[in-house]
């Protein structure tokens, strides 16, 4: 593992906890860092709810990103606080992948191995009409 996806393990480590907000809530059990192609690291946290509102780790990285105004990710990693990397859902990948398509190429670290795959590795088919991503 590269040195870059050793920086963004520490610091989704870091942020990694459980905590309970109420007998309907919990937030951090997983947390997410990561690193944009300019070398700046973004992080977030999952939140858990029993009726479905929850968001994941990774959707609050990408947020706190775009509210930097860039878009391109060069790596990416979730962790939970139960010691675990974990690949992210598909809902998190095609977020990735929408909000610019250079993230085709970003590096997701997918496992406790130090397997890391390309995004479009893991995405089925892109939706393409006359030629182009939609």
């Amino acid at each position: 593992m590269d040195q870059d996806f050793q920086k963004l393990l520490a610091a989704a480590k870091e942020l990694a906890h459980k905590q309970v907000l109420t007998d309907y809530c919990i937030s951090g059990q997983v947390a997410c860092a990561l690193m944009t192609k300019t070398g700046q690291v973004y992080t977030g946290i999952s939140l858990t709810a029993k009726c479905a509102l929850g968001n994941c780790a990774e959707y609050a990285a990408i947020m706190e990103m775009l509210k930097h105004n860039e878009s391109q990710i060069d790596k990416i990693v979730a962790y939970s606080y139960h010691d675990t990397i974990y690949s992210m859902c598909g809902r998190c990948r095609e977020l990735i992948r929408q909000i610019d398509e250079k993230n085709i190429e970003t590096q997701i670290l997918v496992n406790d191995d130090g397997r890391i795959r390309r995004l479009g590795e893991l995405l089925p088919e892109i939706f393409v009409r006359k030629g182009k991503t939609r």
